[in-house]
């Protein structure tokens, strides 16, 4: 079975053809070849769009809550990321990357899904932080906190969203796994609602959210994001300077 996948910038969008299942590059010696990330706009990270977050006190806002992941965060599968200096721990978030496909302003719910080129799975790495209503950034705009790929998945090609689980994997071992199906906003009003206020063009990229509490790596770690369809994007972590 063939996959449909793309590689979206602001100006063209390329249509690839990937084999099935979770199959990622690797060299010959078995390593992951390093990947360009597939997506060259904007990223766009959510905060508090996990209803279990909303329960246990964090309330909603009324717009969706912003983050920016700037560019010099966005590296690609197979990728080094060094940990800021006189950090020994970083979080790390798998999630689902929404892909702008076409300008998007004032989105309809019922349509909004139409706007996208497709999906892909992202890393959101970020230092610990003691209040996430306020994250310093430089807790989460270091070098590399953005991996993604490894490549952009068309929705005809995938099951409903809201039934995709992404496993976020350290060291070979799974520690969390993510699910869509109990958003604050979930993914269509979470456009609309985003687009709403300001205009997503093609290439940029809107993350679905995470849960306040995530996994922590270290050092010399292999993290990895995989799911079903989606493929497995693969980053090894390399140590600053020591606390």
């Amino acid at each position: 079975m063939t996959r449909h996948a793309r590689a979206v910038d602001s100006s063209t969008v390329r249509t690839l053809c990937l084999p099935s299942g979770n199959e990622f590059p690797r060299d010959p010696f078995g390593r992951p070849r390093v990947l360009a990330p597939p997506a060259a706009g904007l990223v766009y990270g959510v905060a508090f769009n996990v209803l279990a977050d909303r329960e246990r006190g964090s309330a909603p806002h009324r717009a969706p809550s912003l983050y920016l992941k700037p560019f010099n965060t966005h590296v690609g599968h197979g990728a080094f990321v060094t940990l800021p200096d006189h950090a020994n721990e970083i979080t790390v978030g798998a999630t689902l990357g929404l892909v702008i496909g076409t300008a998007a302003h004032r989105l309809d719910p019922a349509h909004a899904l139409d706007a996208l080129a497709g999906v892909m799975l992202v890393l959101d790495l970020a230092l610990p932080i003691d209040d996430p209503h306020r994250p310093p950034i430089g807790a989460t705009c270091f070098d590399g906190a953005c991996p993604m790929g490894p490549w952009i998945v068309e929705l005809r090609d995938l099951p409903a969203l809201d039934r995709i689980e992404i496993r976020t994997v350290i060291n070979r071992t799974v520690r969390a796994v993510t699910t869509f199906d109990r958003l604050v906003r979930p993914i269509p009003q979470l456009l609309a609602d985003v687009t709403a206020h300001m205009t997503l063009h093609p290439g940029d990229v809107l993350l679905a959210g995470l849960p306040i509490d995530l996994p922590r790596a270290h050092g010399d770690d292999i993290v990895a994001a995989e799911a079903d369809g989606l493929g497995r994007v693969e980053v090894r972590l390399a140590e600053g300077i020591p606390p």
